[in-house]
């Protein structure tokens, strides 16, 4: 299962530019004490969030999430 890498959405803000309560404006949250809760991973982003998020960001939505390859069996 894929998560989103909240240490990329970080970066990415930053490199943006974005302070944590434009991002909250933007992604229509309450404030920026909600935004934070969500970057630092006590809440978690749900999906109709992503799009949103990506394209704030300028990203693709795939490249916001974690990319661990899991351990498989071989069989």
């Amino acid at each position: 299962m894929q998560e989103l890498d909240l240490k990329r959405v970080k970066f990415l803000r930053e490199e943006k530019g974005y302070s944590q309560q434009q991002m909250a404006i933007m992604l229509g949250m309450k404030d920026k004490s909600n935004y934070n809760r969500y970057e630092k991973g006590v809440y978690a982003f749900n999906a109709d969030f992503v799009p949103k998020l990506a394209d704030v960001l300028g990203v693709s939505m795939d490249s916001l999430f974690t990319h661990k390859v899991t351990n498989l069996e071989t069989y």
